[in-house]
């Protein structure tokens, strides 16, 4: 990435306010509401890439594509601005968006992976130590101040991932909303 160590790891935090973190920097400054959902559905997405007209249906859901091509090359620039330093992790082609994760961390990706490792931890003791590492990555509400109905499926799918695994130490839960 230019304008940053080659090798430097950034954070993409999804919990709490969306925000990008690296390098002595944090970017939480989107030009709009729309480039802050797209790079949290970019981030949230099973391959972390869809198509250009996903894209306008997830901003758009009620126009036509024809009418939201030149939008959404408009929100895409204005999310690379956002992005700054790091701007090269929105790649983009005649069809496709993504995001370039080799030298990015997602916090719900990391939330994601310790879950899975919960599920099949037989120790107790490896398993609280699990369990609260899950849980204070998740101590804010997913997406906080942004709200639309994939959200609050995502956050739902959060909540249903972590109600089995109470602590003995900690009865706290994960936050649906802010």
């Amino acid at each position: 990435m230019s304008g940053s160590n080659p090798r430097e790891r950034w954070h993409l935090r999804l919990f709490g306010k969306l925000r990008l973190e690296g390098g002595g920097l944090e970017l939480d400054q989107f030009e709009t509401r729309r480039s802050a959902m797209l790079l949290a559905r970019l981030a949230l997405s099973h391959r972390k890439s869809f198509t250009r007209l996903a894209a306008a249906e997830l901003l758009w859901p009620d126009d036509f594509y024809e009418a939201t091509r030149q939008r959404l090359r408009q929100e895409l620039a204005r999310l690379r601005r956002g992005l700054g330093p790091v701007r090269e992790i929105l790649q983009t082609d005649e069809e496709t968006i993504s995001l370039a994760t080799q030298d990015l961390a997602i916090d719900v990706q990391n939330f994601d992976r310790l879950c899975e490792m919960l599920a099949t931890e037989l120790d107790p003791g490896a398993k609280e130590r699990l369990c609260l590492d899950a849980l204070s990555l998740a101590s804010e509400p997913l997406l906080e101040g942004l709200y639309e109905p994939w959200i609050d499926a995502e956050r739902r799918r959060i909540a249903e991932l972590g109600s089995p695994y109470p602590t003995r130490s900690s009865r706290a839960s994960f936050p649906l909303a802010p």
